[in-house]
């Protein structure tokens, strides 16, 4: 019973403690002083079922083998208990740590909502178009422009999807095959797509020759062209993107920094999550799926890269990113 991994206790009918192990401590930050249980924890509802232990309290769950069972928060935790009558005068009391798997189920349900929601208004748009052009004669003109918003609509839905495949895989491949890359080349080819994403930015480069990493290359130019591009996609036409890439200490140092209009402190800690904007209109409006930072953080997580933000309101962001270097492989 020492060795389970989950508090387990052994009380007499005065609710005494008589035998304990250590995750009971760790989970129900058990005093030494020599009092009842119900005198140590200072929680009604753990209370409120220990009074289980008397005959004629039977609010909990009573399972065949006379055993209770409740689920309780407690302590920062979610506690799964269990009163298994031992002997004449002794109950087993079990609590299994719960929070982790409930704080999965929360995410789930969080995640199976906002992949819905964010199918939902492209799927209604799409649902919205074909009714009228089914129901109606338009002439080719307007047929045209319905279609291509349908396909814009269909487009944004393939990212979505492309971006939760992409979240996938990287959660579950904990061993990508890693090889040398030129992080300067690589960093050139994303500059020559941004420079075709927008004619209307002013961008600085500043790209150190030969700097090399250990890495896998297509995860590497999606982190960073989400670094990249998320600048030019966030920020008005005639924004300042200063874009550097350099050595300090055996690591590469990046950044890509622009003056546009900033981001406010509380969102700063979110923006790595899946689907958060800081802005949902001008995301929605720009194709933005709300998926490109959590991709970067993980690739970057699986490459032992750190990533920085900094960002304030009326000045600009500034999205840093530092990894190990190795020598060029010869």
């Amino acid at each position: 019973m020492t060795a389970i991994p989950s508090a387990v206790l052994i009380i007499n009918e005065k609710k005494g403690i008589e035998w304990k192990n250590a995750k009971a401590d760790e989970y129900l930050s058990l005093q030494n002083e020599p009092l009842p249980l119900d005198k140590k924890i200072n929680d009604d509802g753990f209370c409120s079922f220990l009074s289980s232990l008397l005959p004629h309290k039977t609010n909990s769950k009573q399972s065949d083998d006379s055993s209770i069972e409740q689920t309780l928060k407690f302590n920062q935790k979610t506690l799964h208990c269990t009163l298994i009558p031992i002997e004449a005068n002794a109950t087993m009391l079990i609590a299994h740590d719960m929070t982790a798997s409930e704080q999965l189920n929360v995410s789930k349900n969080a995640f199976i909502a906002n992949v819905s929601h964010e199918l939902r208004t492209p799927l209604t748009v799409i649902q919205g178009f074909l009714e009228t052009l089914s129901e109606n004669e338009l002439d080719r003109a307007l047929q045209l422009e319905f279609i291509g918003l349908m396909y814009q609509q269909s487009e944004r839905m393939l990212d979505l999807i492309e971006g939760l495949l992409t979240l996938s895989r990287l959660e579950n491949d904990d061993s990508p095959i890693k090889l040398p890359v030129n992080l300067s080349k690589l960093m050139m080819s994303i500059i020559k797509d941004a420079k075709a994403l927008s004619k209307t930015h002013k961008m600085d480069t500043n790209i150190t020759d030969d700097v090399w990493v250990m890495g896998v290359y297509k995860e590497l130019y999606s982190a960073f062209g989400n670094l990249i591009f998320n600048a030019i996609h966030h920020t008005a036409g005639g924004t300042q993107i200063d874009i550097d890439l350099s050595v300090d200490g055996g690591q590469a140092v990046f950044f890509v920094k622009d003056n546009g209009e900033g981001i406010s402190g509380e969102h700063l800690s979110h923006l790595t999550e899946r689907f958060y904007r800081v802005d949902k209109g001008r995301s929605r409006k720009t194709g933005g799926s709300g998926l490109g930072l959590a991709i970067t953080k993980h690739i970057l997580a699986r490459h032992h890269a750190t990533l920085t933000i900094t960002s304030e309101v009326g000045v600009g962001s500034n999205f840093g990113v530092k990894m190990s270097c190795i020598n060029p492989p010869n």
